[in-house]
């Protein structure tokens, strides 16, 4: 039986902007977090070896520690988004703006192939390719508001 199509009306450019805004902010959050652990104690190290008869082992260290627990958390917040847009259609960016994805032709979600493969990873590859960020995003200014990710991946992101 063939999936019947659902009306769609696309994400404007704003909501768009914001989910992918908030998704980026919630994934560099943990790094930003071990960046700043390991300032602070790099710095405190520093001024406990200007003290009289202070050591290197009289130092805690905890950055590796702090290091690994940012990468932990942005691992774990990769699996969520893997998770989400192939269950959902959304990451916790569109969830709280109110978009998600589609398939262009059928008008429902399209899995972990569409959503995650093609439109994320495959995507995240290619954006190694100088400018290719700028012309990606530059395809949104279309009528139809389709990057070039929506169109490899045959998706179109629309009003939740």
């Amino acid at each position: 039986m063939a999936k019947r199509k659902k009306s769609v009306t696309p994400a404007t450019v704003l909501s768009r902007f914001l989910a992918r805004f908030i998704d980026c902010l919630l994934f560099v959050l943990p790094l930003a977090f071990a960046i700043g652990a390991f300032f602070i104690d790099t710095v405190s190290f520093l001024i406990a070896m200007d003290l009289p008869g202070a050591t290197v082992a009289d130092v805690s260290r905890s950055s590796p520690f702090v290091l690994i627990l940012a990468l932990l958390g942005m691992c774990g917040y990769l699996i969520l988004q893997a998770f989400l847009l192939a269950t959902r259609g959304q990451s916790i960016g569109k969830i709280i703006v109110k978009i998600r994805i589609v398939d262009a032709h059928t008008g429902v979600s399209g899995g972990f192939l569409q959503n995650v493969f093609l439109r994320e990873m495959l995507n995240s590859l290619l954006s190694m390719i100088p400018l290719y960020f700028l012309v990606d995003s530059a395809f949104i200014l279309q009528n139809d508001r389709r990057c070039i990710h929506d169109h490899i991946a045959g998706t179109v992101v629309v009003d939740a």
